[in-house]
């Protein structure tokens, strides 16, 4: 029998906000979090940033929940609305004065979640709302989220981020640039650059 908060989890899954509201009847654990250590996805305020349940997230946080509340890893809502690509999460997260540049413990932000992901609309939002955000900053192997970008075949990320700023001399701890990642990967550097080649 499943638990209510593998119900609840469910239903913010599914988006349905009336059903969470009848289960949890306002009543939300600080840190509320289903008890299965295989899934990363453990509090129910990452469930509904992960999966772009924006009501939910809002129910949640009317509730009580804490939206800092962030993984063993260093995960966040933020970084959950990054990797499954929620511009209206980051948006409402925004509005409660969550920080969208948080580090988690490898120094990744949600620009190198979106990056690595391929959520464009992301990369966009962050980048021009105005919001402290180091388009440089790097993370584990001093990979930057051109890096990403470059490494997981985002052509159109990796031309975005160049077109803002993007450093393409940055070198990771291999001493390996964009570039070269670029070959080592074998995505074409040239069609990043100039997309009419």
């Amino acid at each position: 029998m499943q638990s209510d908060l593998e119900l609840a989890w469910g239903y913010i899954k599914y988006r349905n906000v009336d059903a969470l509201k009848k289960l949890l009847k306002g009543d939300v654990p600080q840190q509320a979090a289903i008890s299965d250590q295989s899934n990363d996805i453990r509090y129910l305020v990452h469930a509904a940033a992960a999966f772009g349940s924006v009501d939910c997230l809002k129910y949640l946080a009317e509730c009580g929940a804490d939206l800092n509340v962030d993984t063993p890893s260093g995960y966040s809502c933020v970084h959950w609305a990054a990797y499954g690509g929620w511009v209206e999460i980051l948006q409402y997260l925004q509005t409660r004065n969550i920080p969208l540049n948080k580090a988690d413990l490898t120094g990744q932000t949600a620009l190198h979640v979106a990056a690595a992901r391929g959520h464009l609309n992301v990369v966009k939002f962050l980048i021009t709302s105005k919001l402290s955000i180091n388009i440089n900053q790097t993370a584990q192997y001093k990979w930057t989220p051109l890096h990403f970008a470059v490494a997981y075949g985002h052509t159109n990320i990796a031309r975005y981020l160049i077109e803002n700023n993007a450093s393409i001399k940055e070198v990771d701890t291999l001493g390996r640039s964009p570039e070269v990642l670029a070959h080592e990967y074998n995505r074409n550097w040239q069609l990043i650059l100039n997309p009419s080649v």
